[in-house]
C-alpha cells in the first residue's frame, strides 16, 4: 500500500543510523567496513521494502522499481552493505517523488472483490505429527484442502515443479491469510519457519499461536513473542478447550462455516487434545544440531555454515529440506545459468 511504502521510506534515516564498523585485522589485511546485515531492525525493514516493491512490480512491471527490488535483494553480507544501502536509498527517495505513478489505480483495487481467506500453517517439518492432528481438527471444523496450506502434508502442500519460495510469496499475495504459528524448539531452529514469521509480521496478517507440549511461553521469541495470546496445548485442559472454542468461533466468522452441533464439535476438539498429548517425540527430533549449521541465503537457497567457512560454495534445495529434512545439492544443468535440485529436479537460477 502507498502509505506503507511512505512509512518505510521515512524510516531510512533511522535504519541508516544502525550501521556499525566491523573490527579491522591489520595482520590479515582485512579493512574495517560499515555493516548492517546483522541488525534485526534492518532485516525486518528490508523484508518489508522487498514486499512493497514486489507488489508494485507485479502490478506495473515498472523497470525502475525492478532495479530497486534487485538492489533490495542484494547479498547484504557486511562487505557491500553501505554500497547497496546507498543505492537503495537513492532509488526509494526518487520513487517517493513519483508515488502517484505507482499507485494510480489504488481506488480501483480497493473496489475489487476481497481476497479469499486461507489458513497458512507455519511449522517445522520435524513437528509434522502434531500438525497432522491440527489439520484433522480444521477439517472437522469444515475446512478443506483449498483453504489450508501446510507444506509437510500431501494434498495441502506445494505442487510438484513449483518453486517453494515463489509459491509461499504467492500465498501471501493472493489470499487473506490467517497464519498458524506452531511454536516449538524445532520451529526456532528452522530458518525457513522464521522467515515465514517475519513475512507474516511485516504484512500484518491475522495469526494465531499454538505452543506444542513441552514448549513454554517464556521460550517464545522474535516478532511473535510471549506478549501475544497463544494456546499452549498441554496447559490446563479447561483452558485449552476454552481457547479452542474461541478459535473455532473466529474461523466460523472468517470462512463463513456452518457451525457444528456442540456435541459433534466437542468430540472432535477433545479427541484432538487427547491425541496431541499422546504423541511421543523421538529423541533425535529435538537435537537441532543439523539446523544450527544451516544458513538461508537471500535467494532462499541453503548453505552449510561450516562449508562456507571452509571456502566451499555448495547450495542446497530448500524445498527438499523443508519436506524431507535432508540436504540435497543444487547442481548445474545443460545451460550456463541452469541449476536444479539433484533430488526433486526443481529449477533454480545461478544467482
Amino acid at each position: 500500500m502507498k502509505e506503507d511504502l511512505i512509512r518505510l521510506i521515512d524510516q531510512i534515516d533511522t535504519i541508516e543510523s544502525k550501521f556499525h564498523r566491523s573490527p579491522s585485522s591489520p595482520g590479515l589485511c582485512v579493512p574495517s567496513v560499515d555493516e548492517i546485515y546483522d541488525i534485526p531492525e534492518f532485516t525486518l525493514w528490508i523484508q518489508r521494502v522487498q514486499m512493497e516493491l514486489q507488489d508494485i512490480v507485479d502490478r506495473t512491471g515498472d523497470q525502475f522499481v525492478v532495479g530497486a527490488l534487485e538492489v533490495s535483494q542484494a547479498n547484504y553480507d557486511g562487505w557491500n552493505d553501505r554500497k547497496y544501502f546507498e543505492a537503495l536509498k537513492g532509488k526509494l527517495l526518487a520513487m517517493r517523488d513519483n508515488l502517484d505513478k505507482y499507485y494510480a489505480d489504488d481506488g480501483r483495487h480497493a473496489m475489487q472483490e476481497r481476497k479469499s481467506p486461507k489458513i497458512f500453517i507455519s511449522h517445522s517439518s520435524r513437528d509434522k505429527e502434531y500438525v497432522s492432528k491440527l489439520v484433522e481438527l480444521l477439517d472437522g471444523m469444515g475446512l478443506d484442502q483449498t483453504q489450508i496450506f501446510c507444506s509437510s502434508l500431501p494434498g495441502y502442500d506445494i505442487p510438484i515443479d513449483t518453486s517453494i519460495f515463489d509459491h509461499l510469496r504467492n500465498q501471501f499475495i493472493s489470499y487473506d491469510l490467517h497464519v498458524f504459528f506452531i511454536h516449538s524448539k524445532n520451529y526456532y531452529q528452522s530458518a525457513v519457519s522464521l522467515n515465514e514469521m517475519g513475512a507474516a509480521w511485516a504484512l500484518k496478517t491475522e495469526y494465531s499461536s499454538l505452543l506444542l507440549p513441552g514448549f513454554g511461553f517464556g521460550e517464545m521469541t522474535g516478532v511473535v513473542n510471549s506478549q501475544t495470546i497463544a494456546i499452549k496445548l498441554d496447559n490446563d485442559e479447561v483452558e485449552v478447550k476454552d481457547k479452542l472454542n474461541q478459535l473455532y468461533a473466529k474461523l466460523i466468522d472468517e470462512f463463513g462455516l456452518t457451525r457444528k452441533a456442540d456435541i459433534i464439535w466437542e468430540q472432535k476438539r477433545d479427541r484432538f487434545i487427547r491425541e496431541v498429548k499422546g504423541i511421543v517425540v523421538p529423541a533425535d527430533n529435538v537435537s537441532g544440531q543439523e539446523d544450527d549449521d544451516i544458513e538461508i541465503l537471500e535467494n532462499g537457497q541453503l548453505i552449510r555454515k561450516s562449508e562456507k567457512a571452509a571456502g566451499k560454495n555448495i547450495r542446497y534445495c530448500p524445498a527438499c529440506y523443508q519436506n524431507y529434512k535432508k540436504l540435497y545439492p543444487i547442481i548445474p544443468g545443460s545451460m550456463a545459468r541452469d541449476r536444479f535440485c539433484s533430488n526433486c529436479k526443481m529449477h533454480y537460477n545461478s544467482r
